[in-house]
């Protein structure tokens, strides 16, 4: 009898350590995994925004507020950019170098205010992260994108993003912002156009005046 519970308690401790084991290796295999789809999201976001790498392209830049244009055309380098702001009321030109924007007045140019309250939707990083988080197999498509709290418009909203490519380089990204304007200003409608060409063309942009 007594060899009989010795050899059960054996039997008992042997199936622990099987499951022990067994839960350590699904743990490490779940962790192996999360890392594999972490390097192949890196790699996918890599090539899908290969033409944004250098920062490095002309743009226009078309904000719509109740049938209302605003547009910002110009050329980005890295860190600076150089662009011509034109609106209903006026026409102004501006240099943006890191965070500062610099505008030209009276034969000088003075520092200034950021002239838009959707210029952050302009960050080439956002548009990377937006494009990263779509649907690589319908990314050319229309598509809704979920935007998150902590990332773009401190609440959970509901936007439409279109995507388009010519050869597969990224010619335009079109995002409807109404809700991100109704924590603002209620009833409005608005739509962001993003059109990027000349990548890689663009030379040193330096203060000209």
């Amino acid at each position: 009898m007594k060899k009989i519970i010795k050899i059960a308690n054996i039997v008992f401790y042997i199936v622990i350590l099987i499951l022990f084991i067994y839960f350590v290796f699904q743990i490490n295999s779940k962790k192996d995994m999360k890392k594999n789809i972490k390097k192949v999201n890196k790699v996918e976001e890599k090539q899908e925004c290969k033409e944004f790498a250098n920062k490095n392209f002309r743009f226009e830049y078309i904000l719509e507020i109740d049938n209302i244009k605003t547009i910002y055309r110009g050329e980005n380098n890295k860190n600076k950019a150089h662009f011509i702001y034109k609106s209903t009321k006026e026409e102004s030109e501006y240099y943006l170098i890191e965070d500062i924007f610099l505008k030209y007045h009276n034969k000088n140019y003075i520092l200034t205010n950021n002239p838009s309250l959707y210029f952050n939707f302009f960050d080439i990083e956002k548009i990377k992260a937006i494009i990263s988080k779509l649907n690589n197999n319908s990314i050319s498509n229309k598509d809704l994108y979920y935007l998150e709290k902590k990332e773009f418009i401190g609440d959970n909203r509901l936007n439409k993003v279109d995507i388009i490519k010519e050869n597969n380089i990224i010619k335009q990204v079109k995002i409807d912002l109404t809700n991100f304007a109704n924590l603002y200003k209620s009833n409005s409608k608005v739509t962001l156009i993003l059109n990027y060409s000349d990548y890689n063309k663009i030379n040193e942009i330096n203060i000209n005046k």
